[in-house]
């Protein structure tokens, strides 16, 4: 038959198993909450670690176009160099070919003093 006590005392035991489920619940909600704002803080990291790379990669392209200007300067320099290295290696031929104009003006003004 029906026992008003029986029900009540179930009813009572049941409550108790609710209140140990919530304060489950509630632990799991405050440990997820937790991981969410560590989760939060590790991508506000990433974040913060990315546009720093990303202003390193932009300094290393400006880096590059310098190094590139400078190469190509240095190849100039290079080009000048070479051309003024074949002037002055013929430094000597244009002695020598002035100093063999010089025997003929000479030998002409010799001449014309005969």
């Amino acid at each position: 038959m029906f026992n008003p006590v029986q029900l009540l005392n179930r009813t009572v035991a049941i409550l108790d198993n609710v209140d140990v489920v919530m304060a489950r619940v509630d632990t799991t909600v405050d440990d997820v909450d937790r991981a969410v704002r560590e989760s939060l803080a590790m991508l506000s990291q990433v974040a913060r670690t990315l546009i720093d790379v990303d202003l390193r990669i932009a300094e290393l392209y400006v880096l590059s176009e310098d190094v590139k200007f400078l190469i190509k300067s240095m190849t100039t320099l290079v080009d000048d160099l070479s051309v003024r290295k074949e002037q002055l290696e013929a430094i000597p031929r244009l002695e020598a070919k002035v100093d063999a104009l010089i025997a003929a003006v000479e030998a002409g003004q010799a001449r014309v003093g005969d």
